[in-house]
């Protein structure tokens, strides 16, 4: 449903060329589902309950499973560029009558720090592309 997160244990390569010992593999993948569609855009209310929601499985995790470090992937969650919003999606309507992308600055990361902050003992990594000026 739109507004959870899926949280997948991932099970570990003993044996191959995808065997890794050194501790670089995750050992969980989460999703966020903050939008209905691919081609629609997210909205607060969606990323706002998935963000609880990765919260609440996270922290059996770090009390009972030792987790403490987690990475965040921030491509998905990214507003789109101008160039991106002029283009047609599949129903014929150009984005900017539709709903616009979240902000990065302005909602998105206040929304990662408010939810996620207060996750005792875990460190949180955000990986950006260089386009985007922090």
């Amino acid at each position: 449903m739109v507004g959870s997160c899926l949280l997948h244990k991932r099970q570990r390569e003993l044996a191959g060329l995808s065997a890794a010992h050194n501790g670089n593999q995750p050992n969980y993948i989460a999703n966020l589902v903050i939008s209905d569609h691919p081609y629609h855009s997210a909205r607060t209310r969606w990323l706002t309950a998935a963000l609880i929601d990765l919260q609440q499985q996270l922290m059996p995790l770090i009390r009972y499973q030792g987790v403490r470090k987690a990475a965040l992937l921030a491509r998905p969650l990214l507003a789109s560029s101008s160039t991106d919003r002029a283009e047609p999606n599949r129903t014929g309507l150009t984005t900017e009558t539709t709903a616009l992308p979240l902000d990065w600055h302005s909602v998105v990361l206040p929304l990662i720090n408010q939810h996620l902050q207060a996750l005792p003992k875990l460190r949180i990594a955000v990986h950006t592309p260089q386009s985007l000026s922090l």
